[in-house]
């Protein structure tokens, strides 16, 4: 006890030593802010993976030491506690508490269950390539955010409610983290961090570019490297290789709830519907320019406090919500995100590219590593928005100084800064607000990574080399 104790107290001192540290040797490279900036990165990452103290507490880090050292305003950090991820998390938690109280929670688990059958392993397929679908054409994390509580709900039935201690929960969970991730890099909708790609690639072409041209490229290179990641995720040993039941008694399990209940079928009609007005946000835009994602997944969860099941109670009451809510999750992302916008603001990052130009790079294999690497890494320990504004830049850049072609560097970079696997932040945050472990992300997520990253660069040099189309776009001549 005295030894756990010890390590604990450890751990904590360890966090604000490593910040004292990176704050007084890396100012002469970073300058005050950046330096500041990245130790508080480290504290963060140190308490995180050595669970020193509560994620939700860790998440604060960034705010309490802004208030003695000024990095950035102080509006400007507590804005990300109600930013539009934050407001979409909290309807969305909001929208799929009543799943419990209702029971569409264990008809939703059953019915996954019988369709895709009891092995583990093509339970993390399926649920990789569904989410992987749905993140090509939606925000990665609302994709997350909808479908982590489906396969929450199916842990629950199956006996695994404590996910912190279950073995049964990583691997699923994380193929939900992973297929999120990916499947946002096959079309210009997955996410802001193509947008702000396809922009960047526009001033420079001076010509307009078109989403096709993206998903000509990207599609198949998104499948390829995504093989090599499910191949790496079904690879790594697993404690629970096969869930108790067959097809058949999930089946009978699943007639045995009878017909589908008011309060039921009014969460699934909100579910459905919250899916819907993502979809077609578009439609609806200009009508209604501050019903974005977030405000109509809280509008959602909202109104359950007023609907009425078949008892004639409501769905959802604030008393339950209040003790079930993640608030966790919520402090976890927000602080995650203050800790991104000192990296960018302070210029930490912008330093980091600097170096990578004055790198001779001549082209081909370690050229596409070097600007995975970065690219990738930019994404984990900021944003892929922000990775998309500083590497395509660089690319073009480098490439420009040493004569090289840059359209093929350019979609290597794309698919690079898609991948986002290791730090508990992001997508993966939302998994550990329902209590998945940081252990379990990094040993998991370590080997992902390097598939990832060699997958990335080597599938990315092939299709470079003996696929002309890759290399090609409008406006950037063939040399």
């Amino acid at each position: 006890m005295n030894k756990k104790v010890n390590m604990q107290s450890f751990n904590l001192l360890l966090g604000p030593v490593l910040f004292a540290i990176s704050f007084v040797g890396l100012a002469g490279i970073f300058g005050k802010d950046g330096a500041a900036a990245i130790g508080i990165a480290i504290w963060m990452i140190v308490w995180w993976t050595t669970a020193a103290a509560s994620i939700a507490v860790t998440s604060m880090v960034p705010v309490v030491i802004n208030a003695f050292i000024p990095i950035i305003p102080m509006s400007s950090a507590l804005s990300q506690f109600s930013s539009e991820t934050i407001v979409m998390l909290f309807g969305a938690n909001l929208l799929t508490l009543a799943w419990g109280p209702t029971g569409l929670g264990n008809r939703l688990a059953l019915g996954a269950l019988r369709i895709v059958g009891p092995s583990v392993r093509q339970q993390m397929v399926v649920w990789f390539v569904v989410t992987g679908i749905f993140s090509a054409l939606l925000p990665n994390t609302a994709v997350a955010t909808m479908f982590m509580p489906v396969a929450i709900a199916m842990l629950v039935f199956l006996g695994h409610e404590n996910i912190a201690k279950s073995d049964l929960a990583p691997p699923i969970l994380l193929a939900i983290c992973y297929g999120s991730v990916l499947g946002g890099g096959m079309t210009p909708l997955g996410g802001g961090m193509n947008p702000m790609a396809i922009a960047i690639i526009q001033d420079y072409t001076g010509q307009e570019f078109m989403y096709t041209e993206w998903i000509f490229r990207m599609v198949p290179y998104v499948v390829l490297v995504s093989i090599f990641v499910i191949i790496a995720m079904i690879a790594m040993p697993l404690k629970i290789k096969k869930i108790e039941g067959t097809k058949e008694y999930f089946k009978s399990q699943y007639n045995e709830l009878g017909t589908i209940k008011r309060g039921e079928g009014i969460c699934l009609i909100l579910f459905i519907t919250a899916l819907v007005l993502m979809f077609t946000r578009s439609y609806y835009a200009a009508i209604l320019p501050n019903f974005t994602t977030g405000l109509s997944l809280l509008f959602l969860g909202f109104i359950t406090f007023f609907i009425k099941d078949e008892n004639d109670k409501p769905i959802m009451t604030w008393e339950y919500a209040s003790h079930n809510a993640m608030w966790g999750l919520l402090f976890l992302i927000a602080g995650g995100a203050v800790m991104a916008n000192m990296l960018t603001a302070t210029g930490a990052v912008a330093v980091v590219a600097e170096l990578v130009k004055g790198m001779s790079l001549t082209g081909g294999m370690m050229t596409i590593f070097i600007f995975t690497f970065i690219s990738y890494n930019l994404a984990e320990f900021t944003a892929q928005t922000t990775a998309s504004t500083l590497c395509i830049p660089l690319v073009l850049s480098v490439t420009a100084a040493f004569g090289l072609l840059p359209t093929p560097y350019i979609f290597i970079t794309c698919m690079a800064f898609s991948g986002s696997f290791l730090v508990p932040a992001g997508i993966r945050a939302i998994a550990m607000g329902y209590g998945l472990q940081v252990g379990d992300i990094l040993k998991r997520g370590s080997v992902v990574y390097v598939v990832f990253l060699a997958a990335t660069t080597v599938i990315g040099y092939l299709l470079m080399e003996y696929w002309p189309y890759f290399s090609q776009l409008p406006g950037i001549p063939i040399q």
